[in-house]
C-alpha cells in the first residue's frame, strides 16, 4: 500500500498523512517552501495590479486647508460624507449629464465612485415612499427659505432662520438615507455624496449669517450662491430615486 505524503502537523507536533481523515481530525496545514514562494509571487502580482489601477485613477486627494470642502471644513451636519470616507471631492455643482460613461474594459470614476448612470443599489419603493411622505415638507421649506434669503440679501439673517436652516438640513440627511440606503447593502456612494452637499449647504448658511450681520454684501451673495449650488446638487441626487410611485421630483432653485 502506497504511503501518503507527509505535509501536515498534528496537535503534538508529529507529522501525519494528508487526506480526508486528517482534515476531519483538525490538523493544521504546514506550508512547504514551494507553496510559500508561489504565495509570495501571487501577492506581488496583486500589488502590481493595484498600483496600475491607482495610476489610471485621477488624483483627487484631499487638498490643502484653503480648499477643503464638505466635512473636511470642520463644520458639518454629518461627518461621514464622501470626502471623509473616500478621500475625493465631488464637483461644486453636480451635473449628471456631463458624467463620464461607463466602459466594459475600464473603470470610470466620478463623484459616485464607480457608479455613474444607474443607482448603486436598489432601495424598496415602500421605504422611499415612507421617507418621501415624512420629509417632503422639510425639503420644500428649505427651498423656500433659500429663495426668501435671496430676496432679503443685504439684511442680517435672523437667528431664527439660522436655527431653522440647520434643522431642515439635518432632516435632509435623514431623507437622503431613506431614499438611497438599503439595509441589505449599507451606505451607498450616492448617500455619501448627498451628505457632502448638505454639509456644504450648512457651511454656506453659517457663512451667510455671519457675513450678513457684518453687512458684507459681496460675501453674502457668494455664500448664498454656494448654498444654492449645494442644495441643487443634493436635489439632483435625491430626484434620481423619486419615481412616480414615490412622489413628484423637487424643483431646483433657479439661477438668479
Amino acid at each position: 500500500m502506497r504511503s501518503l505524503p507527509l505535509a501536515r502537523t498534528g496537535a503534538r507536533g508529529g507529522q501525519v498523512p494528508t487526506g480526508i481523515d486528517s482534515e476531519r481530525k483538525g490538523y493544521t496545514r504546514q506550508w512547504s517552501p514551494c507553496m510559500t514562494m508561489q504565495a509570495e509571487k501571487s501577492r506581488r502580482a496583486a500589488l502590481i495590479e493595484i498600483a496600475k489601477v491607482a495610476l489610471l485613477v485621477p488624483s483627487l486627494a484631499l487638498a490643502d486647508d484653503d480648499v477643503k470642502r464638505g466635512s473636511q471644513r470642520g463644520v458639518f451636519i454629518t461627518e461621514q460624507d464622501f470626502p471623509y470616507l473616500k478621500g475625493r471631492y465631488p464637483p461644486r455643482r453636480l451635473d449628471l449629464g456631463s458624467a463620464p460613461q461607463q466602459s466594459k474594459d475600464k473603470l470610470v470614476f466620478n463623484a459616485f465612485g464607480e457608479c455613474v448612470n444607474d443607482s448603486c443599489q436598489y432601495v424598496p419603493i415602500k421605504q422611499r415612499y415612507d421617507g418621501y411622505k415624512k420629509y417632503k415638507a422639510s425639503i420644500n421649506l428649505c427651498s423656500d427659505l433659500l429663495r426668501t434669503l435671496h430676496d432679503t440679501l443685504g439684511n442680517p439673517m435672523s437667528d431664527e432662520d439660522k436655527k431653522k436652516s440647520e434643522k431642515l438640513l439635518r432632516r435632509a440627511v435623514l431623507f437622503a438615507d431613506a431614499l438611497l440606503i438599503s439595509e441589505n447593502y449599507g451606505t451607498s456612494n450616492e448617500a455619501l455624496v448627498s451628505r457632502f452637499y448638505v454639509n456644504e449647504a450648512y457651511y454656506a448658511s453659517l457663512q451667510l449669517a455671519e457675513a450678513s450681520k457684518k453687512g458684507d454684501a459681496a460675501r453674502s451673495k457668494e455664500m448664498w450662491e454656494l448654498w444654492r449650488d449645494s442644495w441643487n446638487s443634493y436635489l439632483i441626487i435625491i430626484n434620481r430615486a423619486i419615481v412616480p410611485k414615490v412622489g413628484e421630483k423637487f424643483e431646483l432653485i433657479k439661477d438668479i
